[in-house]
């Protein structure tokens, strides 16, 4: 299993100037159907793994994979089977 640092992981989103920067860890098949946030959100997969639907396209994030979501930007994410942990954080 790929092990992450999670302090680094933690210091490079602030870097980027992303605040309120959360632990979440979801459950097997967590969905949370589609919806948006009022700001820019980057997430960096910590254990497990994340699909994330934008315009009709899906893509798999695993561990150690990061990605951003603009504001407004309508989406869908679902962690796969054996769940998913990650931060999360805003600007």
């Amino acid at each position: 299993m790929k092990k992450i640092n999670t302090s680094a992981m933690r210091e490079l989103i602030c870097k980027e100037g992303y605040k309120d920067i959360k632990y979440v860890c979801d459950k097997p098949d967590a969905d949370y159907g589609l919806h948006s946030h009022p700001k820019d959100t980057k997430y960096v997969i910590l254990e497990g793994g994340l699909q994330v639907t934008t315009d009709g396209d899906t893509v798999t994030y695993k561990t150690g994979d990061s990605f951003k979501i603009k504001a407004e930007k309508e989406h869908r994410s679902l962690s796969l089977e054996n769940g998913c942990c990650y931060f999360v954080g805003e600007k």
